[in-house]
């Protein structure tokens, strides 16, 4: 049984696998859905602004679901981050 759960980019239309949202990604922000490329994290949050041709290349789709993406640092510096943040206070 294959649980992959996949977004679809609503300009390009590529399909990326996509994973919940977990205790170091939901630090940056609220979101859903998060995915790794380039060494960098891409944050997929609910959106309910419609899709057009102007903003699309930043939109992707998760079911019937519109996610707007934010992008931020790689995953291991995300855990970093996470695992200092008890020393700082």
């Amino acid at each position: 049984m294959d649980n992959k759960i996949f977004a679809k980019n609503l300009f390009s239309q590529e399909e990326v696998e996509v994973y919940p949202a977990d205790r170091y990604t939901v630090q940056i922000m609220n979101h859903d859905y998060w995915f790794e490329r380039d060494g960098h994290v891409c944050l997929l949050a609910k959106t309910f602004i419609k899709p057009d041709r102007y903003n699309s290349y930043g939109m992707y789709q998760v079911g019937n679901q519109i996610y707007d993406a934010t992008w931020t640092n790689g995953y291991e510096e995300l855990r970093s981050m996470y695992n200092e943040q008890p020393r700082l206070f």
